[in-house]
């Protein structure tokens, strides 16, 4: 190569040959800590519950109205209790990949709202932003003091498993 090419093409990539000895941390791409959600459920699955529900396709209207009650009576059996923050979570992503995802979250204890935020996501997939709607609430939560209980309501089981 010329010296004009050498100057234009000089950079990191051309450089780690004579880099790659200096280096002192090992690279590993499928670090097992690397994973989100693992280290939380290996530490904590016995404090983690999922209510799941299933809605059948048969008569739809009436299993609805029976998760709405047990959703509300849990809701505030849960509102009761002091320590114990609940959070609803959601995200929309647009149809047109022109605009970005957004996840929103919102936090009550004691039946009265703490904190509220809209984040802008990015250009992700819906699990993704459903999954960064329901990371934001857990570290809202976490960070209060008195918190020794969080519930999450979501519609992304996937997201929160």
């Amino acid at each position: 190569m010329s010296e004009p090419e050498i100057f234009r093409t000089s950079g990191t990539l051309f450089e780690s040959d004579t880099n790659v000895l200096a280096l002192t941390e090992t690279l590993l791409p499928m670090n097992p800590l690397s994973r989100p959600g693992v280290r939380l459920m290996d530490h904590f699955a016995d404090q983690v519950h999922f209510d799941d529900c299933k809605i059948s396709r048969g008569d739809a209207d009436k299993e609805l109205k029976q998760r709405t009650k047990h959703l509300d009576k849990l809701r505030d059996k849960i509102s009761e209790n002091i320590g114990t923050y609940y959070a609803g979570t959601d995200a929309s992503l647009p149809l047109s990949g022109r605009f970005q995802a957004i996840a929103a979250s919102i936090l009550f204890s004691s039946g009265v709202k703490r904190w509220r935020a809209r984040h802008v996501a990015g250009k992700v997939t819906a699990p993704d932003a459903e999954l960064y709607a329901i990371r934001s609430a857990i570290v809202n939560a976490t960070s209060r003091d008195d918190c020794t209980d969080i519930f999450i309501f979501t519609d992304s089981m996937a997201s929160a498993r």
